[in-house]
């Protein structure tokens, strides 16, 4: 199988005949287009900034805030949320717009302030439409922001000359063309972990920079390390993460079911949950990624888990993801992937955007692997790049 690199400079022909030319692309060229994402935030936070006073963020009262996608875009308000509920020290509940359409009324109440941001890639799906409607019909005073990769959207189209509502349109590249989201995935949340920082930009542009670089790292130095990892023979993989990292774990484990069209079994959890049933997924031949925490404390809770499973000889083998290692993580059996070897670390919020190229890249090699195209994955056609045939009621 080409490593990475090798990927990237196939000749155009053969890129498309692998089905690589546009998810390897779009994995790789990432830590650029975080940059290009955190300049058209600072560019207008004061725009933002206004919006969300407007709203009711920056108040004492109370309100609710709803991130509100599905797939990717639902995984991506997963993620972010724990830290902007911490940073904004008010309710914020990521709510997937397949729940949000159906009970409206769980949601939206018209005694309280409410703000709802729907986060999606093609601003096309139904769902996202419903939503922005349905928040309309149910709470009219709510406002609304409208995150998109896609600058001709239906959702932009409904809501230009809305003044309740927020349109932030990210850079062109990150509108994906393959069919699983990667550069969409990450940048939407970049710009979401921009909004507590809209006064504090040097801070915000200092933790984009490192997200980067160690971006860069992995996709220079570590690839051949996930390709042989995951490569093995095996029928399952899971994911493990907490709090934010628990987001970044569960759209990794999107990304191996999407490109390997459900072939290989794929599941996610906290450390801590995991315990509660899910760990008889976990067999010994199942692979292990585990994304750790930059947090001690919760790292210890981490550590306990994964030293129980493999005194039960739970797993093949480990790929424990880390900012760096220590004597804890080595005493482990597995392979040690760290980010930020040589430097300083990242909150786990903003460590979600490089850790999840492990996942991305792990379902890409996968894919390759088993035989199938990582930019049009599904060979029965069962899922779409946009969604289909949805009714709205």
């Amino acid at each position: 199988m080409y490593s990475f690199k090798e990927l990237l400079n196939l000749p155009e022909e053969e890129q498309i005949n692998l089905g690589t030319i546009f998810t390897a692309n779009e994995i790789a060229q990432q830590p650029e287009i975080w940059i290009k994402t955190s300049q058209i935030v600072i560019q207008n936070r004061k725009e933002i900034k206004a919006f969300l006073s407007k709203s009711g963020v920056y108040s004492e009262n109370e309100m609710n805030i709803y991130l509100t996608g599905a797939g990717s875009s639902e995984f991506v308000g997963n993620a972010v949320a724990p830290f902007l509920q911490k940073a904004f020290n008010r309710p914020v509940t990521s709510v997937p717009t397949t729940d949000f359409i159906t009970q409206p009324d769980y949601y939206l109440m018209n005694n309280k302030k409410n703000l709802v941001v729907s986060i999606g890639r093609s601003g096309n799906s139904p769902e996202s439409v419903a939503t922005y409607n349905k928040t309309k019909e149910y709470n009219p005073s709510a406002m609304q922001v409208n995150l998109c990769c896609n600058k001709d959207s239906e959702m932009l189209r409904l809501t230009e000359k809305d003044e309740n509502t927020l349109n932030i349109i990210l850079p062109e590249e990150t509108n994906d063309s393959s069919l699983v989201m990667t550069s969409s995935y990450t940048s939407m949340a970049l710009a979401l972990l921009a909004l507590p920082f809209l006064d504090d930009v040097a801070k915000f542009e200092k933790y984009t920079q490192m997200a980067s670089k160690a971006a860069q790292k992995i996709l220079e130095n570590d690839t051949e390390t996930v390709r042989t990892f995951i490569c093995r023979e095996t029928d399952r993989i899971l994911y493990l993460g907490t709090a934010e990292l628990k987001g970044c774990a569960q759209e990794s484990r999107l990304k191996s079911q999407e490109m390997t069209d459900g072939r290989i079994l794929s599941d996610f959890n906290s450390y801590l949950g995991l315990r509660h049933g899910p760990q008889v997924f976990a067999n010994k031949t199942s692979l292990v990624i585990a994304y750790l925490s930059s947090d001690p404390k919760r790292r210890l809770f981490e550590i306990d888990l994964l030293k129980e499973m493999q005194e039960k000889e739970q797993g093949a083998d480990y790929l424990f993801v880390c900012d760096k290692k220590d004597k804890a993580i080595q005493s482990l059996k597995g392979q040690i992937l760290e980010v930020f070897p040589g430097g300083d670390s990242l909150p786990d919020a903003f460590n979600i955007l490089p850790y999840v190229l492990i996942g991305q890249l792990n379902g890409l090699f996968k894919s390759i692997q088993i035989g199938h195209k990582p930019d049009s994955p599904s060979i029965s056609g069962t899922i779409n790049r946009v969604v289909q045939d949805v009714s709205i009621y």
